[in-house]
């Protein structure tokens, strides 16, 4: 009986932690255009057919909590140019603040490039009249549009990303049908 009570209360504290947290894993989808470059700005340098493009399909498994979204373990992908060359980028923490009133104040990325090491940095601020450095949350998407640049390696990093948000009612009615489920086991 004690045993049914502590699972009944750890499954409870869940169910009130999980809205107050706001903590949402996410799979967000890396949008073609994203690319790192050459050169430390949005526009880059060099020609655009030795940028590293990501693929199609690719994905960026994240964490959003509040207004900040983490990297949920690092990644890895492959990265290819027009000329057929290829890239390992390995993602190492991924951090945006996301507070703002255009739904971003900063952030960073730590990375490897095939074997060099370096970060990427991502301020509040637009390259001309574009607006680069974004986010928003529209009919339960997420949307964030980013450009940074690592001044150390002359890189820069182009990202977008998409993905679902699930409705904190869904987390509650997972989490309630875990508990169902746990109980009658019992």
């Amino acid at each position: 009986m004690t045993r049914i009570f502590a699972g009944w209360a750890a499954a409870m504290a869940l169910l009130v932690a999980l809205p107050s947290a706001h903590a949402v894993p996410i799979t967000a989808d890396i949008y073609n255009f994203s690319v790192v470059h050459l050169g430390s700005n949005p526009a880059g340098t060099g020609d655009q057919a030795d940028w590293f493009r990501f693929d199609a399909g690719q994905t960026l498994d994240l964490d959003l909590t509040n207004n900040f979204l983490a990297l949920l373990a690092p990644q890895s992908f492959t990265l290819t140019t027009d000329n057929g060359a290829t890239g390992l980028l390995e993602l190492l923490s991924f951090s945006m603040d996301l507070n703002d009133s255009d739904g971003f104040l900063g952030g960073s990325i730590d990375y490897v490039l095939n074997g060099a090491a370096g970060q990427f940095l991502f301020s509040d601020s637009n390259y001309g009249s574009s607006v680069y450095n974004s986010s928003s949350v529209e009919n339960g998407i997420f949307s964030l549009f980013i450009w940074g640049g690592d001044d150390a390696n002359d890189l820069g990093l182009d990202l977008g990303i998409s993905a679902q948000i699930p409705e904190p009612g869904i987390l509650v009615l997972m989490v309630t049908g875990l508990i169902a489920l746990r109980l009658f086991r019992r």
